[in-house]
């Protein structure tokens, strides 16, 4: 197995779907719209079944969950398919970088306040400034269904919470997840310091490699990543063909 394979299957178990199917190489995932690789096909290795064919499933798939049908590419989606998707008028639109580094620096102490699951600080900082409203009960629900230690980091500044994020352990990788800095501060190094915790969390924990994504657009979470020893990988890509009749994706990654 390659590492992009390895990364992507990891991928599907720190960040997981309320519902799965595997078909013919193919994985279909939904969970009601929260988050687009969530809901979506990855396309992983080629096809036996005929394309034609085998899209068609995928779209009645979706339709019978009143989502829109939403294929995930990476480098490892062969030619032949984005050839059928053209063909049916799927568009190309935004994915995200996966970026990784290993873990070989010296564990020097443990990060402070790593909870289980999200407390309520964690909660209000994640749902600040957003556009559309945060769907807790699905993103508990996908969370719970997770078979893998997770820890949630919130870090404060006196009695304000400053910066967020998660990290989901997953054997020798881990998924870096929900970084945020509460925006009148960012560019002070808390999103770093936050980093920097559940990176000694996951080596601890015996990880070897720790991964994150980044949408292509956000020049300066890659730079921070960057210059914390990470360093792109692959980029998936997102292709759809909108419905307005069928509910919309809450969520970009």
């Amino acid at each position: 197995m390659s590492l992009i394979e390895a990364i992507e299957w990891s991928g599907n178990r720190t960040w997981p779907a309320l519902e799965g199917d595997i078909y013919d190489g193919w994985l279909l995932r939904a969970s009601g719209g929260v988050t687009r690789r969530a809901n979506s096909v990855t396309v992983y290795r080629p096809s036996r079944i005929p394309l034609s064919e085998k899209v068609d499933h995928c779209e009645r798939w979706y339709h019978a969950r009143r989502l829109p049908t939403i294929f995930r590419t990476t480098p490892l989606t062969d030619a032949a398919v984005h050839a059928e998707l053209d063909q049916r008028g799927y568009t190309n639109v935004d994915g995200a970088i996966v970026m990784i580094r290993p873990l070989t620096a010296r564990i020097d102490r443990e990060p402070v306040e790593v909870d289980p699951m999200p407390s309520d600080a964690w909660w209000e900082l994640f749902e600040a400034d957003r556009e559309l409203p945060v769907d807790r009960v699905t993103l508990m629900c996908m969370w719970e269904t997770q078979h893998v230690e997770k820890g949630f980091l919130v870090r404060r500044n006196g009695t304000e919470a400053v910066a967020i994020g998660s990290a989901a352990v997953d054997g020798p990788f881990t998924g870096i997840f929900n970084m945020r800095t509460a925006s009148h501060l960012r560019r002070n190094g808390h999103g770093s310091a936050v980093l920097e915790d559940l990176l000694r969390w996951a080596q601890a924990r015996r990880s070897t490699h720790a991964y994150l994504q980044v949408m292509p657009h956000n020049h300066a979470a890659r730079a921070l990543y960057g210059s914390m020893g990470f360093e792109p990988l692959y980029e998936y890509r997102y292709r759809v063909k909108p419905s307005p009749q069928l509910r919309s994706i809450h969520d970009t990654l």
